[in-house]
C-alpha cells in the first residue's frame, strides 16, 4: 500500500467537507422549498460523489453520514429528509462504487433493484411518504 503525504491527506478532508457542507446546504433547502425536494437531493446526492471521483471512499462515507447527522440535527424530523438518507445518497454512492470497481451488470442491477425495492418499501410503510412533503400532498388531487 502506497504511503500517502500530508497534502494528500489534507485534500481529502477538505473535499469532504466541502462535499457534506454542500450536500447539508442542499438537503436543508429541500425542507425549505418543498416543491424542489427531489431536485434538491439529487443535487445534494452529486455533491456526495465528489470526493469518490478521486477515490477517496473514507470521505465519501463520512461526508454522507456526517451530512445525514447535521441534516437531521437542523431540520428536527428525520422523516423530512429520509428521502436523501435512504434512498438517494446511498445509491448514488453505490452506483458510484459499482461504476468504480467495474462490477458486472449482471451483479449490479439486481442488487440496485433489492436495494430499491428495500428503499422504497421503508419510505412508504416507515416514513409514510415517498420523498414528497405534506404541504404538496393535499394540493395534488
Amino acid at each position: 500500500m502506497k504511503k500517502r503525504t500530508r497534502s494528500e491527506i489534507i485534500y481529502e478532508v477538505a473535499l469532504g467537507g466541502i462535499s457534506t457542507a454542500i450536500a447539508l446546504l442542499l438537503v436543508w433547502l429541500s425542507v425549505v422549498v418543498p416543491y424542489g425536494t427531489i431536485a434538491l437531493y439529487v443535487c445534494a446526492s452529486i455533491a456526495l460523489i465528489v470526493p469518490l471521483t478521486q477515490k477517496y471512499y473514507f470521505a465519501t462515507a463520512f461526508a454522507y453520514i456526517v451530512s445525514s447527522l447535521l441534516a437531521f440535527a437542523i431540520v428536527g424530523d428525520i422523516l423530512l429528509i429520509s428521502g436523501f438518507v435512504v434512498y438517494f445518497a446511498p445509491m448514488t454512492i453505490m452506483s458510484g462504487v459499482m461504476i468504480e470497481k467495474k462490477v458486472k451488470w449482471f451483479i449490479s442491477i439486481p442488487v440496485k433493484v433489492v436495494y430499491i425495492g428495500l428503499a422504497l418499501a421503508f419510505l412508504f410503510y416507515v416514513a409514510g411518504t415517498i420523498m414528497i412533503s405534506d404541504k404538496i400532498v393535499e394540493e395534488v388531487p
